[in-house]
């Protein structure tokens, strides 16, 4: 699974300004968290918001894309995380199925008070360009 850790991966659509972060970082914060759809109930299917860590539904949204192209756990797969100058954060994973190298990335835009919380912990640092 060849995701580059270092200087990262271009995902389309997003801006080439970027830095890698360890994933660690995102998993040890289960109070950021985002609101994902998901089916609830046993007999009667309804669909309901949860608010969830954004890593889970990064993982959960790869683990999905995954299993409907073929996977079969266990699942093993490959992960980097890139913070965008634009307040995003996109998980990109790597899987292989079906022999052929498969890439979800799991974007998330960032509110203003998520940031301003981020950064007064420590964990977002304003982008420097040189």
């Amino acid at each position: 699974m060849p995701l580059n850790h270092l200087t990262g991966e271009k995902i389309e659509g997003m801006s080439p300004v970027f830095r890698v972060v360890p994933v660690e970082k995102y998993k040890a914060k289960p109070r950021l968290t985002t609101t994902v759809r998901e089916w609830t109930g046993k007999q009667f299917k309804v669909e309901v918001d949860v608010e969830r860590p954004i890593w889970q539904a990064a993982l959960g949204h790869a683990q999905i894309a995954y299993f409907n192209a073929g996977a079969a756990p266990p699942l093993k797969y490959d992960v980097i995380v890139q913070e965008y100058v634009t307040g995003e954060v996109a998980f990109l994973f790597c899987a292989r199925v079906n022999g052929n190298d498969l890439y979800v990335p799991a974007v998330f835009a960032l509110s203003p008070q998520q940031i301003a919380e981020l950064t007064v912990t420590g964990d977002w640092a304003p982008f420097r360009i040189n």
